[in-house]
């Protein structure tokens, strides 16, 4: 009675008039060991027909290889979906360092980039890369993957943003070409004297574009030896300064009517001591804004071993080069004033490294409190976040909420896996420190142990104060 009532219940309603019929769809007349099996749902795993006396058997499908398929499909569209959001996230990972790599000054020399505020950043790099996404039909995944396109529109809303949101007067970029970095502009020729100089070599390994004011404030990019005339006159009308003498703008070269004088080797040594004095200021600047390993050729090949060995006594001490967001907490050496002599040629010359007492544990947790909020976080940013951490985390006994604790901890997560650290120069004690935050002495020592990282739970704290990184 029991098997007859379990057989009704995945007895399933036909419309054969044959057996055979019912074969050709899959039924089969021999019956199966347990009719009445079921599936990990409490499904039936076998229906059957009645067909005259006879019954046929066929074995349903397991739901689970259905559930298994549509998680398959899921999974493809979920990697589809994080190819896209990888690579917009790689887009603005470039962007937020191009800050970094790309120095802009007025005409007073004033850096202009640092005046742009976090929300400012976040505007442009929105801008640029709902730009660069129109320009490709939606996709991406289009991008070539040397970047040009991202550097380029990245710098024209970058200017276009401080001249028109800001109110800003931009006259020239500054920056390191490199394999990794390379702007497109137009090529102005020299002209004059510019054109003499030029002739006899003197130039420098940092590139500089100039901001060519046209009609209101739309302007183009320019180059090359000409470019800074032809820039300072547009740029002189557009704030309203004289443009006579010298900042006329470039016109195309003319014939020489006279001889050139005659160039005195103490003249000619007089420039290229100027040239050189200005490469090496400029060689220092490129490292305190992108690091030592940004320039260590050039370091390698202009300074003289005096200077290179003062740079690696102030780094045996734990100063880098690499200038801080925060300068509050760290502490700075004037290394021109205790190399007097080595460094004479330098308008300054200075190194960093953590404080590690007179700061406030207000003035920390709101340091931390900064850098945990950006959403795109630059290597640099990077290295001050966790010297920031590591310090309170040393000390351990740090009133700081939970959340700020956590927010700083999954920053530094993230750090950890978007960047690599270590080498010779400014960032090569991070790892170090990255591995005392998840070791077991800091997971066993009372104070330490709130701010210990466990790398591979993703959590921060121990014992009863875990606190999931998510």
């Amino acid at each position: 009675m029991g098997l007859e009532i379990i057989l009704e219940q995945n007895k399933v309603e036909h419309s054969y008039t044959s057996r055979s019929e019912a074969k050709q769809d899959g039924w089969t007349s021999q019956a199966p060991s347990n009719p009445s099996a079921k599936y990990d749902d409490d499904t039936f795993m076998w229906s059957y027909i009645s067909i005259g006396s006879d019954y046929m058997w066929k074995k349903n499908p397991d739901p689970a290889d259905a559930e298994v398929k549509d998680d398959e499909v899921k999974d493809d569209e979920v990697k589809d979906d994080e190819v896209k959001v990888n690579k917009e996230v790689q887009i603005s990972q470039r962007m937020a360092e191009m800050f970094d790599v790309f120095r802009v000054f007025d005409r007073e020399g004033t850096n202009l980039i640092k005046k742009l505020k976090e929300e400012d950043r976040e505007i442009i790099k929105s801008r640029a890369i709902g730009r660069i996404r129109d320009e490709l039909g939606g996709n991406l995944e289009k991008v070539e993957v040397d970047m040009s396109t991202v550097d380029d529109t990245f710098v024209q809303y970058l200017i276009h943003y401080m001249v028109v949101d800001k109110n800003m007067d931009p006259f020239v970029i500054d920056y390191i070409p490199t394999a990794v970095y390379k702007l497109s502009y137009e090529l102005v020729e020299a002209r004059g004297l510019e054109k003499v100089l030029l002739e006899q070599g003197f130039t420098t390994n940092s590139e500089k574009v100039y901001i060519q004011y046209t009609d209101g404030d739309n302007f183009k990019l320019i180059g090359g030896p000409g470019a800074k005339n032809q820039a300072a006159y547009e740029y002189n009308r557009k704030t309203g300064q004289p443009v006579s003498g010298p900042e006329e703008p470039a016109k195309s070269p003319e014939p020489q009517q006279s001889e050139e004088p005659e160039k005195r080797p103490e003249d000619e040594m007089g420039i290229r001591n100027k040239q050189h004095i200005k490469l090496l200021n400029d060689i220092y600047m490129q490292a305190s804004d992108y690091g030592i390993e940004k320039v260590k050729d050039l370091i390698q090949k202009h300074f003289d071993g005096r200077q290179k060995e003062a740079i690696k006594s102030m780094n045996n001490e734990g100063y880098v080069l690499l200038r801080p967001f925060n300068l509050d907490m760290y502490e700075v050496a004037d290394v021109k004033a205790k190399y007097e002599d080595e460094f004479k040629d330098f308008d300054e010359f200075k190194m960093y490294r953590p404080k590690t007492s007179g700061v406030s544990v207000e003035e920390r947790a709101s340091s931390l409190s900064e850098l945990s909020k950006i959403q795109n976080i630059t290597k640099r940013q990077c290295k001050e976040l966790i010297e920031q951490y590591y310090e309170i985390g040393k000390t351990g006994d740090v009133d700081i909420s939970d959340e700020e604790r956590k927010n700083a901890a999954r920053q530094i997560y993230r750090c950890r896996r978007q960047h690599k650290f270590g080498g010779m120069f400014d960032f090569a004690k991070i790892n170090d420190k990255l591995d005392e935050m998840g070791s077991t002495r800091w997971a066993q020592d009372n104070e330490s142990g709130r701010f210990m990282i466990n790398w591979n739970n993703k959590t921060v704290g121990t014992g009863d104060d875990v606190i999931e990184l998510k």
